[in-house]
């Protein structure tokens, strides 16, 4: 770009313009977007599923307790009509 922008005698140049074979300064930053986009990627698909994981495991624990808790209840019911 730099090299460029003097050969092409337009020295205001930021960029590599469309069609241009990138330099290695647009190039790496390109690179660098693309990897910073690709870890995002990854990091929120990670998240979503240590959720999915928490979730599922959550809410196996409470179906448990809740069959553990009617479980108790009934034995209870019988204990009450064995007395009565």
């Amino acid at each position: 770009m730099v090299l460029d922008g003097y050969l092409d005698r337009r020295e205001g140049r930021v960029g590599c313009k469309d069609g241009e074979e990138l330099c290695d300064i647009c190039g790496g930053i390109e690179e660098e977007v693309e990897e910073d986009i690709i870890e995002r990627e990854v990091k929120e698909m990670v998240d979503r599923e240590v959720k999915e994981v928490v979730d599922g495991e959550v809410r196996e624990v409470v179906d448990r307790e809740v069959r553990e808790v009617g479980v108790d209840i009934k034995r209870e019911i019988e204990v009450e009509r064995v007395r009565v």
